[in-house]
């Protein structure tokens, strides 16, 4: 009870009775009592001593956190993880070097969650991009594309040929967010042998990377294949520059061709 209150205050209290309420954890000897509830059988009660050591005892936290980062139970995994990134602030997810099993979307997003909200400073995801946990690999490029680190480019290419086909749609919407236009004949290459989300993302890309040298290749998507994929084809090969909407105009002139409700909807503002 008397841990609970503690960590109630410190999250709630800010000046000279913060920096006291650990003082106070220690002297009381709750710090022992939470080290050896990280010992316990019970994965809740290795969740509360974690929990408590890293907000009120941060050095002790610091040593056995890292022999949590792969615990059998995902939601102790999860804990640790995220103590983690808020006990080492210089390198707050060099933890993915060391990780086992999978780093799924929930601690992901609780990870980034006090990352951001303790305002850590932005560490080189391009250093986890070779990890061989698949989960790893997207997240590391989901931050690559949010903070937009440029530098990455080689790194994302490398991924373009992962059999994994979110990973694969990943580096594919970094190439386009990050304007990466060398990686532009890369995705082109790719298109034909792709899956259908992906070859969306990649018509997508064009529409921001693209110029004249991409009208044959929308032109060829807009004859042959199914209507979502047309549909985006026609926005790209729209908004790529104003010869791009001349060469729409002309295809519109086909009546074979159909695309004259695609061309209303791309250019509708609400859509």
């Amino acid at each position: 009870i008397l841990t609970d209150v503690l960590l109630t205050f410190k999250e709630n209290l800010r000046g000279e009775m913060d920096s006291q309420i650990p003082q106070i954890f220690i002297k009381l000897g709750l710090e022992e009592d939470s080290l050896k509830l990280t010992k316990s059988a019970f994965y809740f009660r290795r969740i509360e001593g974690m929990k408590a050591l890293t907000n009120l005892a941060p050095e002790n936290a610091k040593v056995i956190i890292p022999n949590f980062l792969n615990d059998s139970h995902i939601t102790v995994r999860t804990e640790a993880q995220v103590s983690y990134v808020r006990l080492y602030p210089e390198n707050p997810f060099e933890f993915l070097k060391t990780l086992t099993k999978p780093f799924p979307r929930w601690t992901q997003l609780s990870s980034f969650y006090i990352f951001r909200l303790h305002q850590v400073p932005v560490p080189a995801f391009v250093d986890y991009l070779d990890s061989e946990i698949p989960t790893v690999r997207n997240f590391s490029l989901r931050m690559i594309i949010f903070f937009q680190q440029l530098e990455n480019a080689s790194a994302i290419y490398k991924l373009l040929d992962s059999p994994l086909e979110m990973t694969r749609f990943l580096s594919i919407r970094a190439i386009n967010d990050l304007r990466l236009y060398e990686g532009k004949p890369i995705i082109k290459n790719m298109y034909q042998s792709e899956t259908g989300n992906n070859k969306l993302e990649i018509i997508k890309a064009i529409k921001n990377i693209g110029n004249d040298e991409d009208f044959d290749f929308l032109e060829s998507i807009i004859r042959s294949d199914s209507i979502s994929l047309k549909i985006e084809a026609c926005r790209s090969l729209y908004y790529v520059n104003n010869e791009g909407q001349e060469r729409l105009n002309f295809l519109n002139q086909n009546s074979n061709l159909k695309i004259g409700q695609f061309l209303t909807h791309v250019t509708d503002p609400r859509n």
